[in-house]
């Protein structure tokens, strides 16, 4: 009932009640302090979300899900060395692991645009043409300005979500980083349409940094109530 009410329903105030709630019934549950940290995040206190990430992994370690989350929220802080290595470590424990390519984007903020190219390739070839991959491909090869590249992957994204729903964040970020803000907005409207749980993240993703300066930034960060990073 947390999840669903913090990364469905966007109701941070029932989602906080019911994530209490579920710490007062087992607070031995990683999973918990998952969904605290990510409510944490929304309140753009992103130090205090890593603090509950490890929390969650001092019971139980080997959780992939609080592994990749203690990545992203490292990614967050700019801590990106630190985040490339606990992503490193959650994909030991899973090979298959994709929710977040942390790797590739820390690599891309840090100008190591080759490499994050190259990470992204590799993570392709092992576990396919996935969403969550293609579109950091596409960003790694926009900011390495190979334009055209990055457009064939926008096409291919756009066809493939003709033919099946995934989170449409990740279009956006893509026209994002290919400098199309209207396009990249125009996306984040059908994410919120669609109840994008990655819009969690809006506010503090670092990849969205371009679109700040435009006024229909605002709007998006007003309508989820969610707060950017200090």
């Amino acid at each position: 009932l947390a999840a669903e009410r913090l990364l469905i329903a966007f109701d941070w105030p029932a989602a906080k009640r019911e994530i209490e709630r579920a710490l007062e019934l087992n607070p031995n549950l990683a999973m918990t302090y998952t969904l605290q940290a990510n409510l944490l995040q929304t309140q753009g206190r992103i130090e205090e979300s890593i603090v509950t990430l490890r929390r969650a992994l001092a019971i139980e370690p080997l959780s992939t899900l609080a592994n990749s989350n203690l990545a992203s929220a490292l990614y967050y802080a700019g801590r990106f060395d630190e985040a490339i290595s606990v992503w490193n470590k959650t994909r030991e424990i899973d090979p298959m692991a994709n929710e977040f390519i942390v790797n590739v984007q820390a690599l891309e903020l840090q100008g190591k645009h080759q490499a994050a190219i190259d990470e992204a390739v590799r993570t392709v070839t092992l576990i396919g043409r996935m969403p969550f991959v293609l579109s950091a491909l596409g960003h790694s090869l926009a900011s390495a300005g190979r334009r055209e590249e990055a457009l064939k992957i926008a096409d291919e994204l756009e066809a493939m979500w003709k033919r099946h729903y995934f989170p449409p964040t990740m279009l956006a970020l893509l026209y994002t980083g290919l400098g199309d803000r209207d396009r990249a907005f125009a996306w984040l409207d059908t994410a919120y349409e669609q109840r994008d749980a990655q819009l969690l993240w809006l506010a503090i993703e670092p990849q969205f940094r371009p679109l700040h300066a435009d006024p229909r930034w605002a709007k998006h960060v007003e309508r989820l109530k969610v707060v950017a990073a200090r």
